[in-house]
Formats: C-alpha cells, sequence, structure tokens
C-alpha cells in the first residue's frame, strides 16, 4: 500500500513571466553590459530599462492603456525596442508599421488596428513615410503621429526623448499584464 505523504505542497502552476519582467531582471541583474548597439550608440541594459520605464509612464500618461494599440513606423532602431517594451510593461499592443508601406497600406493599419498613437521616424534608405502616415492617421480621426527625426550616429531622436521626459512626474495607472496577453501585431 502506498504511503500518503503529510506534506502537501501545492502545484505553483507556470511561471508568470512576462516580457517585461523577463527584460526587467536582465537588466537588473547585469545592468551595466551592453543592450543595443546602433551605430556609433550604446545602451545598457539598465539605462534602456530606464528609457522603458519612463516611455511607459509617457504612453500612460498620453492616454494608452491596456489593449491599446502603439504604431511606430521606424527603421531597426532603439526607439523600436524601447517602444515594445514599454508596451509590454503597460499591457498596450505594439503595432509596428514597415517603412516600404504606402499610403494605401497605412489607411488600412489605421482603419483595422486603430492605434492610439503613431510614432513616426523617415527611412533615410527607403524614403521618408512620414507625410503619409500623418495624413492617414488624420484621415481616420487618429491623434496627429509623434514625428521623431533620424540621427545619424544612432542616439535616441530628440523628439523621443522630449516625449520621454515631458512625463516624468506622472504617476500613471497600475496595470496588471499577463504572461498571455498580446504583446504585437504584425502585419505582413
Amino acid at each position: 500500500a502506498e504511503k500518503e505523504s503529510s506534506m502537501v505542497h501545492p502545484d505553483p502552476g507556470p511561471r508568470a513571466e512576462t516580457v517585461y519582467s523577463v527584460f526587467r531582471h536582465a537588466a537588473e541583474s547585469h545592468p551595466d553590459r551592453e543592450f543595443s548597439v546602433h551605430r556609433a550608440s550604446r545602451l545598457s541594459w539598465g539605462t534602456t530599462l530606464t528609457l522603458v520605464d519612463q516611455c511607459a509612464r509617457a504612453l500612460d500618461r498620453a492616454g494608452v492603456r491596456s489593449g491599446d494599440r502603439v504604431g511606430i513606423l521606424s527603421p531597426p532602431r532603439p526607439e523600436t525596442a524601447i517602444v515594445l517594451l514599454a508596451c509590454a510593461k503597460i499591457g498596450a499592443i505594439y503595432l509596428g508599421m514597415g517603412t516600404r508601406l504606402r499610403r494605401g497600406d497605412m489607411d488600412y493599419l489605421c482603419t483595422d488596428a486603430c492605434p492610439s498613437i503613431i510614432f513616426a521616424m523617415p527611412d533615410p534608405y527607403l524614403g521618408d513615410r512620414t507625410g503619409d502616415v500623418i495624413a492617414a492617421a488624420t484621415d481616420h480621426g487618429l491623434a496627429h503621429p509623434i514625428v521623431l527625426s533620424f540621427t545619424d550616429d544612432g542616439s535616441i531622436s530628440p523628439e523621443f526623448s522630449d516625449f520621454l521626459t515631458g512625463h516624468q512626474e506622472h504617476a500613471g495607472h497600475a496595470y496588471e499584464v499577463d504572461q498571455f496577453d498580446p504583446l504585437a501585431i504584425v502585419y505582413t
């Protein structure tokens, strides 16, 4: 006969980690290591964590809530990673908008995904689509996109820095993000 154990161990279930919690743990574990190298610009994990938290507060202050879409039209840059991770923190959904998209594509994205806020940066290699995204957002009643300038050295654009630091004092909402919440919408 099997002997029943006197100790009961509840099943803890799967670890409830989110993309943001994994990122934060890594950043706190090795804050001085390089997170991002883009041209001459280098960001440490600790600095990136600070920027992500600032971006999350700024998005909150701008009215972005859990489940809202945050569009970004940009070539691969530090700003895209920061916005993605800030979305992961507050439960918003990152909406990557490819720099090859044309005006009709932007109209479709704005109608289908309904982003709450859009960041737009010209791509020096594929052309400037910021005018198209501004027109599409305006035509569909969305907030005017925040246009970011492309920096040759890879540093954070001044407009993005202004967006982040303009909301320092905002405490923000308490967001509960589940590990199964959607994080990104990618149109192909």
